[in-house]
């Protein structure tokens, strides 16, 4: 691969991707014989130069192919993990005694300017998509399943103290679905930087104010914990009718927070309840409006 790799300068776009396939093959061939450890080093730049990330993460990830040196797999390890945007991930590797070992403080170093680049410009490229999502529901436009979903998990991942601006913009909308809502409580209950957020709150139709003192997660919740152990207990239940409950108390508790005590108080109550109901995984896709009135009857 040396010999080739000094050609690869010259080579056109589609000359270079058609390298990079045969290079694929060959190594794979390799791999199958265990005979790849003196040319994964090369290999694995090539597949960086080649922008071929996918590829990248399944060898190490999935393949979990072996490296000559310990310093070797976790700078590659970390590579993979910073542009699959795992910046958590890679900043708790970083402090790790074991991995600092590894690497030593220069390639530490290294790796945390390269996590930062990456982070600044996936936080840069995510807040612009998420302002235009803030603006569809100033415009009263509310979100598609889909695109509530690509906000809730962005801002999951985003690191930028500005990601808490945006989730008090989608918790003040009266667009922005109650599930989703509550996800977005269990973030700012989890990694919240501060103590009180303003949320819309669809049952009084007004805004208030949300203290984080006040409120628990939804899975520490000691009513949602009593239907887990209920639904566990219930030998006569096929598993699939148990898992379905799960994930009904789930989303129920999501749609209620932060104020589950005021609509759910007894579990074996709410259990008797969704095993009533002519349609439980129907339930589970009832749009807002139907839920509120349901609760509030």
């Amino acid at each position: 691969m040396s010999e080739e790799k000094k050609q690869l300068e010259v080579l056109s776009e589609e000359e270079f991707e058609t390298f990079v396939e045969n290079a694929i093959d060959a190594f794979e061939e390799k791999v199958q014989k265990n005979e790849y450890i003196d040319e994964i080093e090369e290999f694995f730049q090539l597949l960086e130069k080649a922008n071929r990330w996918d590829d990248l993460t399944y060898y190490i990830e999935e393949d979990q192919l072996k490296l000559p040196s310990e310093s070797s797999y976790w700078m590659w390890k970390i590579k993979v993990a910073i542009q699959n945007e795992q910046f958590k991930q890679v900043e708790a590797w970083l402090v790790h005694e074991n991995v600092i070992a590894a690497l030593g403080m220069d390639k530490v170093l290294e790796c945390t300017l390269l996590c930062e680049k990456e982070k600044n410009r996936f936080t840069q490229a995510e807040v612009e998509k998420l302002q235009q999502l803030s603006e569809r529901l100033k415009k009263d436009e509310p979100l598609t399943e889909e695109q509530n979903d690509y906000m809730a998990t962005t801002l999951m991942l985003m690191q930028t103290p500005l990601k808490w601006t945006v989730i008090e913009a989608f918790l003040m909308s009266p667009l922005t679905q109650l599930f989703w809502k509550g996800f977005l409580i269990e973030c700012w209950l989890t990694d919240g930087k501060t103590s009180k957020i303003r949320y819309y709150d669809a049952f009084s139709e007004k805004v208030v104010e949300v203290d984080q003192s006040e409120v628990v997660s939804v899975y520490d919740h000691p009513v949602f914990v009593e239907i887990e152990r209920l639904i566990d207990t219930q030998n006569a239940l096929e598993e699939e009718m148990k898992e379905l409950l799960l994930q009904k108390a789930q989303s129920d508790f999501l749609r209620v927070s932060p104020f589950i005590d005021r609509y759910f108080s007894d579990g074996a109550e709410w259990i008797e309840e969704q095993l009533q109901r002519e349609n439980l995984l129907l339930s589970l896709y009832e749009n807002d409006e139907t839920f509120i009135r349901t609760l509030k009857a």
